[in-house]
């Protein structure tokens, strides 16, 4: 029985890391807004262009940062 309440709470534990986590992962992540989402839809992979080559490439049209003036 002891045991059992043991391994319970190891299990808890290992329960509360991960899901903290994961919460800081989702918190703190980065977010590369449409210009990500356009070379992730583009089916390109890693080989053919990075992220950081399709951004420099990209960076008039998709990549475009519309400023509100606003």
């Amino acid at each position: 029985m002891r045991d059992m309440a043991i391994k319970t709470r190891k299990w808890i534990a290992w329960g509360s890391i991960l899901a903290t986590m994961l919460a800081a992962s989702i918190a703190f992540g980065e977010d590369y807004g449409p210009c990500y989402e356009a070379y992730r839809t583009s089916g390109l992979t890693e080989q053919q262009m990075s992220f950081d080559e399709f951004r420099a490439f990209y960076s008039d049209t998709i990549c475009a940062r519309s400023e509100d003036p606003s």
